[in-house]
């Protein structure tokens, strides 16, 4: 019965992030490449398994807050103007707001991920946040979403190759990335 109450929760944030993902016109894998990749770094950063399973359900939902994103601005295929990227920077806020009443270890990392996913190791981030004031868990899916979006192809832009992703992420340490999670 408890890997089958697990299975109905998998499916459920699966289908939220699912949800939050379709609203952005992207369609393809990025939140299970997301979670796949975060609960790698977590197991490297010396995370339990129980925890790094955690951490993969919980980056499902980096991006829920885009769900209250119009559509105009997720599916822009060109650059945002100063305007459109301020309203695009509140999904974090949102994501974490949807999240703050839910219940649970993987809800409460999950809240954590949607607020920090977006800070920078240097304080450029979204929030201002900087260095161990950004939660673990949002350094390591700041990261695992990083590469990701180097690696794969948008409408807007080719995909760089796994090599070149890499090295694109080695560049931001210190900067956008925690060294420490590289």
């Amino acid at each position: 019965q408890v890997a089958q109450t697990v299975d109905v929760q998998e499916n459920m944030i699966l289908t939220m992030a699912e949800a939050a993902e379709a609203k952005s016109g992207n369609v393809g894998q990025h939140i299970k490449r997301v979670s796949e990749y975060s609960k790698v770094i977590a197991r490297h950063m010396g995370m339990t398994d129980e925890e790094a399973e955690t951490m993969r359900l919980a980056s499902m939902l980096h991006d829920i807050g885009n769900i209250l994103i119009p559509s105009e601005i997720l599916e822009k295929e060109s650059s945002l103007n100063d305007e459109e990227f301020a309203i695009m920077k509140t999904h974090v806020v949102a994501g974490e707001q949807l999240l703050e009443n839910a219940e649970g270890d993987v809800m409460e990392m999950a809240r954590q991920i949607a607020l920090d996913h977006h800070e920078h190791w240097n304080g450029a981030g979204y929030m201002g946040k900087v260095g161990k004031e950004i939660s673990l868990p949002g350094r390591i899916v700041a990261v695992a979403d990083a590469f990701d979006m180097m690696i794969s192809a948008r409408g807007y832009k080719s995909g760089w190759d796994t090599n070149k992703g890499y090295h694109g992420i080695c560049d931001e340490s210190g900067k956008k990335i925690d060294p420490e999670v590289i």
